[in-house]
């Protein structure tokens, strides 16, 4: 009898995660096929000689300690390893949860489908918020369209805000605000700054003209703004 490439083997492992607030441990029993086949880490992992992992992970003595994991973490891993397959509510806390575990366990395919959806999720994260993540997780692409809408909106940074951010980088963010609001007048595409950024005869294409003229300008001061005054911190 041949053995198809669907012989799995029975194999489980035992997986530990810390719960700091309440200082208490989790454990979890799960198919070592599915952290094997996804997950870089953990391909290393159970690469190593028998004599040197032969007994970690197999009893509950013998744990995978994972550090810096929650336990909600590891959830949100685990439930979308086996029932990603299946249409179910999915909670933006609970993409950011697995986001955050997904890129630390080196799980780069759910990773990628993470930062994916959570860049497409409506109601979208908060700007503040975005760029702790991807400053966090390495998503670059994130953060200057975060930036740009802190520098660019109606309202200061909140004190939420500025604590997420550190205090460095919300006086950064504060200061770049005042300067795009300097620079373009009165803050907003159209202000005194960009007025005579296009001039033509007024009729409707010179005035489309002239809009895309100013908005082109305006995202290009913004964004020299960012790069002059917070891009140097990150």
């Amino acid at each position: 009898m041949n053995r198809s490439r669907f012989f799995l083997e029975p194999e489980v492992v035992f997986l530990c995660v810390t719960d700091e607030s309440k200082r208490e441990g989790h454990l979890f029993r799960v198919h070592r096929y599915f952290l094997e086949r996804d997950s870089e880490l953990f391909r290393g992992m159970f690469a190593c000689p028998p004599t040197e992992a032969s007994s970690e992970g197999q009893t509950e003595e013998t744990a995978i300690h994972l550090p810096d994991v929650t336990p909600f973490e590891l959830e949100c891993l685990l439930s979308f390893l086996y029932e990603g397959m299946y249409e179910r509510a999915v909670s933006l806390a609970e993409w950011v949860a697995l986001l955050s575990v997904s890129s630390r366990l080196l799980f780069d395919k759910i990773r990628e489908r993470t930062i994916s959806v959570i860049e497409t999720h409506a109601p979208a994260l908060e700007p503040a918020e975005r760029i702790v993540l991807a400053t966090k997780h390495d998503i670059p692409q994130w953060l200057n369209p975060a930036f740009t809408e802190l520098c660019t909106r109606a309202d200061p940074l909140s004190g939420d805000e500025a604590n997420q951010l550190g205090t460095e980088l919300a006086e950064r963010v504060t200061r770049a605000r005042e300067m795009v609001q300097s620079r373009s007048g009165c803050g907003q595409p159209g202000g005194v700054g960009f007025s005579k950024a296009f001039v033509g005869c007024g009729c409707k294409d010179c005035r489309q003209a002239r809009s895309e003229s100013v908005r082109a300008s305006y995202v290009a001061m913004v964004n020299s703004v960012i790069k002059e005054t917070i891009s140097l911190v990150l």
